[in-house]
């Protein structure tokens, strides 16, 4: 295996946990910041992630999709905060847990749709 794409994706990984450290501090002041910062980011990396996966940014090497893809935007959501989050809230952990998943397959697939016909 070349060493560029591991480095790509070590530097996107990189720049995705910056954001997604970001998005937390943001919120952090706000009731329920690091739920709705957990959410946000789950949501807008399913829409980038469909994004890239329709539109297939021809014009990148593979090496930088995947700096982007599994690095940048694989570190920015968290399926695991999503778990964390539903532990610590038993009460509305489930439906947090559901709301997640589902807004996350529609951003995906309008982040899909939206990339298939800019491509």
């Amino acid at each position: 295996m070349k060493l560029w794409p591991i480095v790509a994706v070590a530097l996107g990984g990189a720049l995705g946990t910056l954001g997604r450290i970001g998005a937390d501090l943001a919120m952090a002041e706000l009731p329920g910041g690091h739920e709705w910062a957990t959410l946000g980011v789950n949501v807008l990396g399913s829409l980038g992630l469909g994004l890239v996966m329709g539109h297939g940014l021809p014009g990148l090497s593979r090496a930088l999709r995947d700096g982007l893809t599994v690095g940048v935007l694989g570190s920015y959501t968290t399926m695991s905060g999503v778990a964390v989050i539903a532990v610590a809230l038993p009460a509305l952990g489930a439906a947090y847990v559901l709301a997640t998943v589902a807004l996350a397959i529609a951003s995906a697939w309008i982040g899909y749709l939206v990339g298939r016909r800019l491509s």
